[in-house]
């Protein structure tokens, strides 16, 4: 079996021209176009013999998109290794830090749940997991999020060796 992934590239000129404005007027909308997905994506993925969905959320965002059908694969993982521990009063979210589209919305979590310590909740932690991608755009995104949690119980991990995230 032969798995070839299509690379990620601004495929127009209208889409570079967008870009170069974005990012050149309002650099803080320009991660935007970051993530930009070539235009003849459709025309890619017909030629595909299986596309694969990871869950059937992007499943049926396949089918709205670009009317194709895809077999639901769910990513592997080893569930015997994620064993139940006590119960605490921690709200986990684990998820890349970058910046752009399709981001993990990490500054909206961190702003709700900072609404729910003002409304009152107390002894909740907030714990926020993930790799960070390389780049300026990103570092600035992972230093939004820092900025934003500052004075409340939430917590921020970057790139944690898998079995500290499992602990």
């Amino acid at each position: 079996i032969w798995l070839f992934m299509t690379p990620v590239s601004v495929a127009s000129p209208r889409a570079r021209l967008y870009q170069r404005i974005f990012t050149q007027l309002w650099p803080e909308l320009g991660v935007r176009h970051q993530n930009i997905l070539p235009v003849n994506l459709r025309d890619i993925a017909q030629r595909y013999d299986v596309l694969w969905a990871i869950s059937r959320y992007t499943q049926r965002w396949i089918h709205a998109y670009w009317n194709l059908s895809s077999t639901l694969l769910y990513p592997p993982v080893s569930v015997e290794r994620y064993l139940p521990h006590c119960k605490r009063p921690r709200i986990l979210s684990v998820g890349r830090f970058f910046a752009g589209n399709h981001n993990k919305k990490h500054i909206v979590m961190v702003q709700a749940f900072q609404q729910l310590i003002d409304e009152g909740l107390s002894g909740w932690e907030l714990h926020l997991v993930g790799g960070v991608t390389p780049g300026a755009g990103h570092q600035d995104y992972l230093r939004q999020v820092r900025d934003a949690a500052q004075g409340y119980p939430i917590h921020i991990h970057t790139d944690l060796p898998n079995q500290q995230l499992i602990d």
